[in-house]
């Protein structure tokens, strides 16, 4: 719990002073996106433990984006920053497995854990059924953008 919730604070802190630095959108995103792919794939590679690490992904994301409402008090801001970096950290994960049922099972894993994550910390139904419909919704456009099937 220490590691995880130090690790949290470290990635909003240098997320938010991205933003105040560069006042870059995008710039942050990719930065950001980078980031989290690459702790990713080292916790695959370090623990060999696929339940750690989703565990962990899982608690790294809601934590972030909880952080992310607090600072932004911005609804449309978290959510198309959430799509973006699950669309790259999705496509990551295909580029660096090749394994479509695998990242389809790691994704399925994640976002139903976010989505308890949001009930448990909002007690609102409408609040989080509206952010992951806007959040699947996206990523599916954005699916078909990027493989034209």
């Amino acid at each position: 719990m220490f590691c995880r919730n130090f690790f949290v604070n470290v990635l909003s802190k240098l997320l938010r002073k991205c933003f105040v630095e560069t006042s870059s959108y995008m710039f942050c995103q990719d930065f950001f996106v980078h980031v989290l792919s690459r702790l990713l794939r080292t916790c695959f590679v370090e623990t060999s433990s696929y339940m750690f690490c989703q565990d962990f992904f899982v608690h790294v994301l809601s934590r972030l984006l909880r952080t992310c409402f607090v600072k932004t008090s911005s609804y449309m801001f978290c959510q198309d920053f959430f799509v973006h970096v699950l669309s790259r950290l999705l496509r990551t994960c295909f580029v660096k497995t090749s394994s479509y049922m695998f990242c389809q099972d790691f994704f399925v894993h994640v976002l139903s854990r976010l989505l308890r994550t949001c009930f448990v910390e909002t007690s609102s139904y409408m609040f989080c059924q509206d952010f992951f419909v806007h959040v699947l919704s996206k990523l599916l456009r954005k699916c078909f953008v990027e493989t034209s099937s």
